[in-house]
C-alpha cells in the first residue's frame, strides 16, 4: 500500500484568511498633512504644528469628523480645548461672546487666510493651515473683524549688510461667509527680528539689514490685527569680511 500524502488545503487556507481579514478591524487611514497655530488674545498659544491627520473622529463630537478643521486641532493641541462645534475654550483660554469675544477660524489654503465655515464643517486637505484666533474689538484696518497678518517674499537666506525687502500681507472681511477675505497690503507694520525692526509703508513693503550671521527669526505686528507666525531667515556672514 502506497504511503497515504497530505494535501495542503489551499482553498480552505484562503478562505479562513479572507474570513480572518473581514473580522479584523479595519485600520484607519491617514489623512492629510496639515498645520495649526492657535492665537490668544495676547500671546501665542500654539505656534504653527504640523499634524498628519489620524482618520478619528474628534472623540465625543460626531459632527467633527476625520478630516475636519476640529479633527486637525484635536491632534495639535492633543486634546487641549473644549471639544464644541463652536469653539469656547482652547489651551486653557475662554472666549464665550460674554465681552463680545469668541475663537474664530481661518484657513489658508495657499492663497492667504479665509473665513473659516466652522471647525466641524471645514474638510481639510494636504497643505491646508488653520489658524484660531480671538476675535474682539477693536479691529484694525476698518474691518469688523480680527486681521490676520503674515510675512510674504522671504527668502532663503540674505548677506549680512545688505537689504533685505519683505511684504506685510493682511487678510480683510467684507463678510461673514465662509470663504471669505481679501488679502490685502498692510501699512504700519513692526516687523522685527535679529535685532532690527520697520515699519511696512503702504504698499507693506519693509526693508532691514542685520548686522550679524545666523538664524533671524522674523515677526510682523500692529495694533488691532492678529501677529502674523513667525519666520525663519538665514543671515550669511560676508564671505569677504
Amino acid at each position: 500500500m502506497a504511503p497515504l500524502q497530505l494535501k495542503t488545503p489551499t482553498g480552505l487556507t484562503a478562505g479562513i484568511l479572507a474570513l480572518s481579514a473581514l473580522a479584523a478591524p479595519a485600520a484607519l487611514a491617514a489623512g492629510p498633512k496639515v498645520s495649526v497655530r492657535v492665537e490668544g488674545a495676547k500671546k501665542t498659544l500654539l505656534a504653527p504644528r504640523t499634524v498628519t491627520l489620524s482618520g478619528k473622529s474628534v472623540p465625543g463630537n460626531a459632527e467633527c469628523g476625520p478630516t475636519s478643521a476640529g479633527a486637525a486641532i484635536e491632534q495639535a493641541t492633543k486634546g487641549g480645548w473644549d471639544r464644541g462645534s463652536f469653539v469656547t475654550t482652547l489651551l486653557g483660554e475662554s472666549h464665550d461672546y460674554s465681552q463680545n469675544d469668541f475663537w474664530a477660524e481661518w484657513i489658508d489654503r495657499g492663497q492667504g487666510y479665509k473665513y473659516g465655515g466652522g471647525v466641524c464643517a471645514d474638510q481639510l486637505e494636504a497643505g491646508d493651515q488653520v489658524l484660531m484666533l480671538v476675535d474682539q474689538a477693536p479691529y484694525g484696518e476698518g474691518s469688523d473683524a480680527e486681521v490676520p497678518l503674515n510675512l510674504k517674499g522671504i527668502p532663503k537666506s540674505v548677506t549680512v549688510g545688505r537689504p533685505v525687502t519683505l511684504r506685510v500681507m493682511g487678510t480683510v472681511l467684507h463678510s461673514f461667509d465662509p470663504g471669505s477675505g481679501a488679502t490685502v497690503p498692510i501699512a504700519g507694520a513692526t516687523v522685527s527680528g535679529g535685532g532690527q525692526k520697520a515699519v511696512s509703508n503702504a504698499r507693506g513693503r519693509v526693508t532691514l539689514r542685520f548686522k550679524r550671521g545666523g538664524a533671524v527669526t522674523l515677526r510682523a505686528r500692529k495694533a488691532g490685527d492678529v501677529r502674523s507666525p513667525r519666520k525663519q531667515l538665514l543671515v550669511a556672514r560676508d564671505a569677504h569680511a
